[in-house]
């Protein structure tokens, strides 16, 4: 009897978070979504990996620091970072095959980068159903 976003709200922990962040983005807006691979809810342009992405994820984060960090975001033009804090990891051995197919592990080095990116880089526009939208700078 439920609708089926109270229902996926229920079920999904991604999808009220990437509901909000669909909200605010306009259609040319390019987002990258690091912590969810379930980019098919958007209808606006969103990047980020899918199912047993993450290593790729990892990878592309990867940097000498936080400004190499929103150098290399800027000229791939990106204008917005979704941050799912649930479906991050720092880089230790994975718990469970889910972990593999839905999480993103990253070294110390590249959260404190992608902090840098937030926190200097960055303004928070909200941060809402799990999942936090900044707008790069």
């Amino acid at each position: 009897r439920d609708t089926d976003e109270t229902y996926l709200a229920r079920h999904r922990e991604s999808f009220a978070g990437s509901m909000m962040v669909n909200q605010r983005l306009t259609p040319d807006s390019k987002t990258l979504a690091v912590g969810t691979s379930e980019l098919f809810w958007f209808t606006v342009s969103v990047r980020g990996g899918g199912n047993f992405d993450g290593p790729r994820v990892a990878a592309y984060l990867d940097a000498r620091s936080s400004d190499d960090l929103i150098a290399r975001l800027r000229y791939d033009g990106f204008t917005h970072l979704a941050i799912y804090p649930a479906g991050i990891r720092s880089a230790e051995r994975p718990e469970s095959i889910l972990d593999d197919e839905r999480m993103v592990r990253l070294p110390p080095h590249t959260l404190a980068n992608l902090q840098g990116v937030t926190g200097s880089h960055a303004v928070l526009v909200a941060a809402e159903g799990g999942a936090m939208l900044y707008a790069l700078r």
